[in-house]
């Protein structure tokens, strides 16, 4: 009897393979991957399934898909807890080895496979009769069409998650948000500098391109390229002038162009740093974006600038508040007191703030040649309180 576990616990795995049981790899820890392995390994007898596998699929859709493609795949499901609903839905599709990880013990499952493969070695497993293929053909029916649009989705899920597997897991966008004139483009550069050992892009959306008088370097004037910086760091001048025709092409096509535009940057770098006044749908997709720094000034007219921001990616771009970190930047002795800001941003995880230094001027005039230590040192707590 062939047999794979799919239950992101390979110690099980090892386990059942040293009692003599057929076990075909290793554990398996996606849904997706599992899929795929069957597809491969049309001989497996016997899956061992946790309910809680990661994937992007609840427990119900994956059984059904499970026994859409395999109907006469031998499973044993192991629940986190007991689900009345849920364990007459598997039962409904066949499914009778049913345990739970609280009360069950490893030898109850080993006896159980023992079991099945003293019946698979008695008789070979045939395909079921007419009648019973009638019923389940009336019962696939009426999932049907259900199935058919969500195995496009899986499809799709699957490219894409493969692709994400195989790019480190520390890979993260990330954007530099605020009002102008707040330092964006000081703070992602200087922000930049501080994170080691890693090739990163910082793509520049500003229409005055300050950018290129801060790092003293001419950025080459062809629509969208890419230019050295540092050892570690390029830069990407992303040019907003547009032809009415380019951003009717944008408009029509927005979403397969971001999202292939941004794919592919990961694929090269560890860290995209986005530098923004906003984000615009047109240029970037915001769901895209794993975390967005906001950089807030600590006075009345900053945080009510801060405030329409907020507005617009939270209620209007409709993006995770939990996403969103603050940082207050260019404070100074008169900014509003530390409780104050609390209190007002009490929904939000401060990363912390960045003082106003006269040095900023030295930095901005020698072309962030030479950065000094005291300031650098308020951008790495922010980047340890950040978890990068």
């Amino acid at each position: 009897m062939k047999i794979i576990t799919a239950l992101a616990n390979e110690e099980i795995n090892k386990r059942i393979k040293e009692n003599g049981m057929g076990i075909i790899g290793k554990d398996i820890q996606y849904q997706e991957a599992v899929i795929q392995i069957l597809e491969i390994n049309k001989s497996v007898d016997l899956l061992i399934l946790s309910s809680i596998l990661q994937g992007d699929l609840n427990i119900y859709e994956f059984i059904n898909i499970i026994k859409y493609k395999f109907p006469n795949l031998e499973i044993i499901i192991i629940l986190e807890k007991e689900d009345l609903q849920l364990r007459k839905f598997i039962i409904s599709k066949g499914i009778n080895n049913i345990y739970y990880n609280n009360r069950t013990t490893f030898d109850e499952i080993l006896e159980k496979l023992k079991e099945l493969e003293n019946k698979t070695n008695k008789t070979k497993i045939n395909y079921k009769n007419k009648e019973t293929k009638n019923t389940e053909k009336k019962q696939l029916n009426k999932i049907k069409k259900y199935l058919h649009r969500r195995l496009k989705i899986i499809n799709k899920i699957m490219f894409f998650k493969n692709k994400k597997i195989k790019l480190e897991k520390n890979k993260k966008i990330i954007a530099i948000l605020g009002p102008p004139k707040i330092g964006k483009t000081i703070f992602s550069l200087i922000f930049s500098l501080n994170i080691k050992n890693k090739k990163i892009l910082i793509i520049n959306l500003d229409k005055k391109k300050n950018i290129k008088i801060i790092i003293g370097k001419m950025i080459k004037k062809e629509k969208n390229s890419i230019q050295k910086w540092k050892k570690n760091i390029d830069i990407l001048l992303a040019q907003k002038d547009k032809t009415r025709e380019e951003n009717l092409l944008i408009n029509n096509q927005k979403n397969r162009y971001n999202k292939i535009i941004l794919e592919q940057f990961l694929e090269e770098y560890d860290y995209i740093i986005i530098d923004s006044n906003n984000i615009n749908e047109e240029e970037i997709d915001i769901k895209k974006i794993d975390k967005i720094i906001l950089l807030v000034e600590a006075n009345l007219l900053g945080i009510d600038e801060t405030r329409e921001i907020l507005e617009e990616i939270i209620h209007k771009q409709k993006y995770q508040k939990d996403n969103i970190k603050i940082v207050f930047n260019k404070h100074t002795k008169t900014s509003i007191n530390k409780k104050t800001l609390r209190n007002l941003f009490e929904d939000f995880e401060i990363l912390g703030q960045v003082q106003y230094d006269n040095y900023y001027n030295f930095i901005t005039n020698t072309n962030l040649r030479f950065v000094p230590n005291k300031i650098s040192k308020q951008y790495k707590k922010v980047i340890k309180k950040l978890g990068i």
